[in-house]
């Protein structure tokens, strides 16, 4: 225990030595670890989001269409991955050119059976036809699958990679 301006504190045995390995030394070396680590994975995560963000773009820019059922589509190309990989045993980063074309059909039918009615229209009916698609798809996948988490385990899901000092997981890394 110590004094601070007539206070007692009880800290944490790992805590206190934490405190006095960084006394007067500058940070531990465990807290830049921490720090290098957590900016390394908001970068590759950023870039994911990213990546979902062009995609989105890329839909309004060149097709003019505010689709806000993108995620959900996003949700049924994870949930045909993981049912690739848990029942045919297909990796989930091959699996990749499985699901990308069942996407792209299903976008495909989408865009022309439903989404090309609304072009014409003003932007509000696209705005809720897609708003409407979401909600049904995402329902229905909850119907049909239930709200329970899914997890893929594969040989290197629990391997990561040492690069300077920070331990970066593998599957982040692909």
């Amino acid at each position: 225990m110590r004094r601070i301006k007539g206070e007692r504190i009880s800290a944490h045995p790992a805590l206190r030595a934490t405190l006095s390995r960084s006394r007067g030394r500058g940070p531990s070396r465990s807290l830049c670890e921490w720090r290098s680590s957590s900016s390394l994975y908001g970068i590759l995560i950023g870039g994911v989001y990213a990546l979902i963000g062009i995609g989105l773009t890329i839909i309004f820019g060149v097709m003019r269409i505010i689709n806000f059922a993108h995620g959900e589509l996003l949700m049924l190309g994870m949930y045909a991955t993981y049912y690739l990989f848990s029942l045919f045993h297909v990796d989930p980063f091959l699996s990749i050119f499985i699901t990308m074309p069942l996407m792209f059909f299903f976008g495909a039918f989408l865009q022309k059976i439903v989404i090309n009615r609304t072009l014409a229209a003003p932007p509000q009916n696209q705005i809720l036809l897609t708003i409407g698609l979401g909600l049904i798809m995402s329902n229905s996948v909850m119907l049909a699958f239930t709200s329970d988490y899914k997890i893929l385990s594969t040989k290197y899901s629990s391997s990561s990679v040492r690069i300077m000092g920070i331990s970066i997981s593998l599957p982040l890394m692909i």
